[in-house]
């Protein structure tokens, strides 16, 4: 069975959503999808459970004007058909074999911070919920050190589909595939992806996305793909 890359980005436009991701990735909030048993798991590979998002954040832009309809911060997850982390069954849900996590998660850590370098502001493994996966958050800064979304991810679709390709041939030696270029399926977002999860009990494991393709945003949605693109 084809295993594959999982990748998908959202726009916090507040400082409230900012706040709210790093207690979500903190466990400061009620999370009913991750088992509280395994919370302490978990690991912080950039940052740490104290970390205050919103005043990280405030601190590197300084005294920046901020535009009314800035990109704040994106968020990310980065994880993998839960075939790759458990082969032997993958409906086991929150089971997954060391041997495959540790190479998966230094290859992507390895190319999240090749792309992002210090941009990224807080990134963590979480290991309570179905399937293993990597909760980031970035500063979207240019150059110049200026908040500026479409000027660190660009604005088109295949600049979406790139970053999809990007990542997949930084895992592929662990055997990783990328979902099919273009393809039509619908997939989620970083909200919608944890909201697939509630209703799920601990018997059986949310559904994984498989399948890599861009998704075009509804307008006024208050999670969204970010500039003008989705994720595959």
């Amino acid at each position: 069975m084809t295993a594959y890359t999982v990748l998908r980005f959202s726009k916090l436009k507040s400082w409230g959503a900012v706040g709210g991701a790093g207690s979500h990735n903190a466990r400061l909030r009620s999370t009913p999808n991750a088992d509280p048993e395994a919370m302490a798991k978990n690991r912080f590979l950039v940052g740490s459970p104290s970390d205050d998002l919103t005043a990280l954040c405030q601190s590197r832009l300084g005294g920046q004007k901020i535009r009314q309809n800035a990109v704040y911060a994106v968020e990310g997850v980065i994880s993998a058909s839960p075939g790759y982390f458990r082969p032997d069954n993958p409906e086991r849900y929150g089971h997954y074999d060391p041997a495959r996590l540790e190479p998966w998660l230094d290859a992507s850590m390895s190319w999240l911070q090749k792309k992002y370098g210090d941009r990224v502001i807080s990134a963590v493994l979480h290991l309570d919920e179905a399937t293993p996966h990597l909760q980031f958050l970035i500063l979207p800064l240019d150059e110049n050190g200026k908040l500026n979304c479409r000027k660190l991810f660009g604005g088109s679709r295949q600049v979406m589909a790139d970053l999809q390709t990007d990542y997949a041939q930084a895992v592929a030696h662990l055997g990783l595939s990328r979902g099919r270029a273009g393809s039509k399926a619908q997939h989620q977002n970083v909200a919608q992806y944890y909201a697939a999860t509630q209703n799920l009990n601990h018997t059986s494991p949310p559904a994984m996305p498989t399948l890599a393709d861009i998704e075009v945003p509804e307008p006024g949605a208050r999670w969204q793909p970010f500039c003008a693109g989705g994720f595959g």
